[in-house]
């Protein structure tokens, strides 16, 4: 078990409403036909118009086998591919980056987002070890933004002018929690008030 409603079975790390599994070479065409969406592509990179599956195909094959790199297909249970889900070790002693897509802008706002993120969360805090997650979004993401705040990351810093978009330039936000700050907000979760 990792956590409430937490279990690992198989290399799958399960919720109550979605699983996250290990990413596939198949699972690539799904995510380009989500890419292909241009509100997702936005919310996504918003410094392109369009992502070749090639290139997608071939980044997979570049990282499928790093041990600072890591994919996962957000599954709703019991096993559609809805999303998409990324850790990268950015730093030896224990910093992560975190990516997280879902794909269908019709899912949207239903809270599986948060619960892969809490999954996600479990893996590198309580299976990695991590000391720091870092994840990077765009200003005008509000959803993302709300997301990675509600899960406890902390505005470190801001990009001004990073992006143009629809018209506009707008900022790239980082964020970040740290182990105290996830180990704290578990013990409130759970009753404990995050006091030892």
């Amino acid at each position: 078990m990792h956590g409430r409603g937490r279990m690992e079975v198989g290399g799958v790390i399960a919720g109550s409403r979605v699983a996250l599994r290990a990413w596939e070479p198949e699972d690539n065409r799904s995510y380009w036909a989500w890419l292909s969406d241009p509100e997702v592509l936005k919310m996504f990179d918003a410094s392109v118009d369009q992502i070749p599956l090639a290139f997608l195909e071939q980044r997979y094959r570049e990282r499928a086998f790093s041990p600072d790199f890591r994919a996962y297909g957000v599954v709703l249970l019991p096993q559609e591919l809805i999303g998409w889900a990324r850790w990268t070790r950015v730093r030896e002693f224990g910093v992560y980056d975190v990516g997280l897509l879902i794909g269908r802008p019709d899912l949207w706002g239903k809270g599986y987002g948060r619960e892969a993120l809490d999954l996600l969360l479990a893996l590198l805090f309580d299976g990695q070890a991590a000391h720091k997650v870092q994840a990077t979004t765009f200003e005008f993401n509000r959803r993302s933004l709300r997301l990675f705040q509600s899960a406890g990351f902390q505005v470190e810093g801001e990009s001004r002018d990073d992006v143009y978009v629809d018209g506009r330039f707008w900022k790239t936000i980082r964020l970040g929690l740290l182990r105290g700050e996830y180990a704290g907000r578990r013990g409130e979760a759970r009753g404990g008030g995050g006091c030892g």
